[in-house]
C-alpha cells in the first residue's frame, strides 16, 4: 500500500513536494519522522539531529542552597580549567515560550548545564540563573535585552553578578539584542556548527527545538521556528556560540619572571 500511494498520488495531490517528502510528511512510519521538519525546509540537518539525540544524558544529581532544580539542569560539573560562554533567552513564562540559559563549554562546544522552564517569573528566571553560574565560576553572561530581558538584566545586576557581557565594543549597553542587523550573522553560525557536530547538547528536550527552526521561504529564508514550536533553546546557545571568542582562555596571565642570579664573591 505504501509503496502504491508513493507512485500512484497525483501531482496536485503532492503540492510541489517529491514523493518521498509526502510520504513521509502524510504517512510517517516513525514518531521521529513525523515530527521532524522537511528537509529542505529544516535549518539544521535532520539525520544530525537524530544522531546529536545519542549525546544527550540524565542530569546529575545538584544539591546547593537556593537553587531550583525543576529549572535547572546540570549534566556535567565544573571542573577547573573549564571556560564559559553564556547565553540567555528571555520569554513572558506564561507556558508558551520558554526561558533558557545555556552554558556553553567554549573549549569543547559541550552545553554541560541550562535553565529550561516556560512557566516561571523573569525575576525568578534571573535568580536561578545567578545561583547555577556561580557553581560554575561566574562566567560571561549575554543576556537577550529584548522585551523582558530587561528586567532580567536589572535583577542579575541587583544580585551584583560580576561578569555581564556588553552588546557592544565599547560596552555602553548590557546583553545582547537580537534584531535584523545580527540576527542572520547568529544562525549563520550556529547552523554550521550544528551541522558539523561542533556543539554537543546534553539536554534532550532543547535539542528539540533544534528540529523546529526552519528556513522561511516567505521571508527570505530567514531563520524561525515552524508554526507551533519554539526557538529558545537554539537562541540561547546560538547567542553562547556568536560570543564565545570574547572569553579569554588565557592560562598564563601573569608574567613569568627570569631566575634571580646571586653574585658570587
Amino acid at each position: 500500500w505504501y509503496d502504491h500511494t508513493e507512485k500512484t498520488t497525483t501531482l496536485n495531490d503532492l503540492a510541489g513536494l517529491d514523493r518521498k517528502t509526502y510520504m513521509a510528511c502524510n504517512y510517517p512510519k516513525t514518531w521521529q519522522e513525523g515530527l521532524r521538519t522537511i528537509g529542505t525546509m529544516a535549518a539544521f540537518l535532520p539525520e544530525v539531529i537524530d544522531a546529536m539525540a545519542g549525546d544527550c544524558m540524565n542530569r546529575i544529581k545538584v544539591v546547593h542552597e537556593g537553587l531550583d532544580t525543576s529549572v535547572a539542569n546540570i549534566f556535567k560539573p565544573h571542573m577547573i580549567g573549564n571556560y564559559y560562554s553564556v547565553g540567555s533567552d528571555v520569554s513572558h513564562g506564561v507556558g508558551k515560550d520558554f526561558h533558557v540559559t545555556a552554558l556553553l563549554n567554549v573549549q569543547t562546544g559541550e552545553v554541560p548545564a541550562d535553565i529550561f522552564s516556560n512557566n516561571i517569573t523573569p525575576e525568578y528566571f534571573a535568580s536561578q540563573s545567578v545561583i547555577l553560574l556561580k557553581l560554575f565560576g561566574s562566567p560571561w553572561w549575554w543576556i537577550e535585552n529584548n522585551d523582558w530581558g530587561r528586567t532580567v538584566i536589572n535583577v542579575a545586576q541587583e544580585l551584583r553578578y560580576p561578569n555581564l557581557g556588553f552588546e557592544d565594543e565599547k560596552k555602553t549597553k548590557l546583553g545582547f539584542h537580537t534584531g535584523d542587523h545580527n540576527r542572520a550573522d547568529v544562525w549563520g553560525r550556529l547552523v554550521p556548527a550544528i551541522n558539523n557536530r561542533q556543539i554537543r547538547i546534553y539536554n534532550v528536550m532543547g535539542l528539540r527545538q533544534f528540529q523546529d527552526i526552519i528556513k522561511n521561504s516567505d521571508k527570505n529564508g530567514r531563520f524561525e521556528a515552524k508554526s507551533g514550536g519554539n526557538d529558545d533553546y537554539p537562541m540561547a546557545v546560538g547567542i553562547a556560540w556568536f560570543k564565545r571568542k570574547e572569553v579569554s582562555t588565557d592560562l598564563t596571565p601573569y608574567k613569568v619572571h627570569k631566575s634571580l642570579v646571586f653574585a658570587g664573591r
